[in-house]
């Protein structure tokens, strides 16, 4: 299972980075939507790369829910018996208790990096993001 955590931080062209997202296929660049950041859309593996434009560095990774926003479900682990679907009261027994919660996420900060769990408006995760 890759810490998806631990590649918050690290180059772009990094080894572990260069695995985590050989296993993704094909991605969409996009370099425009953000001034400071390209992203790497993997839609068929549900996940998303943010990528500081100035450093290299990965600044975010979000792992979807199947149909999230055009991607399809992110067939890999979660972390911390993290499922999909799952409300907050679940993630809460997952993680602990959040830094901010609120109806559409909750938001952990974990050593280097945070964590959001993002929420449907029927209140069931849609996604889980890694950010710096």
């Amino acid at each position: 299972m890759t810490d998806h955590g631990a590649l918050i931080g690290k180059h772009f062209q990094d080894a572990d980075v260069a695995a985590f997202r050989g296993q993704l296929g094909k991605a969409n660049v996009d370099d425009e939507i953000d001034d400071a950041r390209t992203f790497y859309e993997h839609l068929d593996a549900g996940v998303l790369v943010g990528v500081e434009k100035s450093s290299g560095l990965v600044s975010m990774i979000q792992l979807h829910r199947n149909g999230t926003d055009g991607y399809k479900q992110f067939a890999g682990a979660l972390p911390a018996g993290l499922a999909f679907d799952g409300d907050l009261a679940s993630v809460k027994v997952a993680l602990g208790e959040p830094a901010t919660a609120k109806p559409s996420m909750a938001v952990y900060h974990r050593g280097g990096h945070s964590l959001a769990v993002n929420f449907d408006k029927a209140g069931r995760a849609k996604s889980v993001c890694f950010y710096a």
